[in-house]
């Protein structure tokens, strides 16, 4: 059985990750919305259109955020890799500190 996976980004990977394309059943979905505001929109409609035509059986969310829109197309992982708006936000700049805390 042939497993695909796909990664849908907000903008093109870092040069450190590129090759992550090449690979066998590894498809890229990038949508280029690389501003703090670009980046909300991507999450909250753009996202949730591509899973919807991706159709995952699982979708992964390795940024401690995802729109309820995005979370009702499939069964859905997050990875939470800090609470800093949580427990320290006055260490956050205010616009990651905002978004952060609205999503």
């Amino acid at each position: 059985m042939v497993r695909e996976i796909h990664l849908c980004l907000p903008d093109v990977p870092h040069s450190d990750f590129e090759y992550l394309s090449s690979l066998p059943n590894v498809q890229s979905h990038v949508v280029h919305r690389p501003s703090a505001l670009g980046r909300m929109w991507w999450g909250t409609a753009d996202l949730p259109a591509m899973l919807r035509r991706i159709r995952p059986s699982v979708f992964w969310g390795p940024a401690h955020k995802l729109s309820g829109a995005a979370a009702g197309i499939a069964p859905s992982v997050l990875t939470v890799h800090d609470l800093v708006w949580k427990f320290a936000p006055a260490t956050m700049r205010f616009h990651r500190r905002t978004g952060d805390q609205f999503l």
